[in-house]
């Protein structure tokens, strides 16, 4: 793996983070799993557009360094009570296990989880709490 970068998303980004962000929590939350399509599409899009939107969101892209076009993986991160709010990560599956969520949420906890998947070992982050509450 070459070197990364971490930039800010652009409007361009943001087809991608929608599509990733909706097909890979639909299919690693056992929330989601329980919705039907039609509702768990319609209804989490509009989840994604208010943390985006919401002030002081950051949607950070990590890339191969010098190759902003070429998207690794993606992470939400917004703030309560100054604390990180890790609202999603994810990274493409060819270049997980090689610690880029990590470069992705540079914050040092104490913080936040407000999506659980499959994938999210609470334990791996021990300062860091599930509270779905802060959608």
């Amino acid at each position: 793996m070459t070197e990364v970068e971490v930039r800010l998303a652009t409007v361009e980004d943001l087809p991608f983070v929608f599509s990733c962000w909706l097909r890979s929590y639909r299919h690693s939350s056992q929330f989601a799993k329980k919705i039907s399509n039609a509702t768990y599409y319609k209804w989490h899009h509009a989840i994604i557009e208010h943390l985006i939107g919401t002030a002081g969101t950051q949607v950070r892209i990590i890339h191969p360094t010098g190759d902003t076009g070429t998207i690794l993986g993606f992470s939400c991160i917004s703030m309560y009570d100054n604390k990180p709010v890790v609202h999603f990560v994810y990274i493409k599956k060819a270049f997980r296990e090689m610690g880029l969520a990590k470069k992705l949420i540079w914050e040092t906890g104490p913080g936040y989880f407000s999506h659980m998947t499959e994938n999210l070992k609470l334990d791996r982050h021990p300062d860091f709490e599930y509270n779905p509450y802060l959608i």
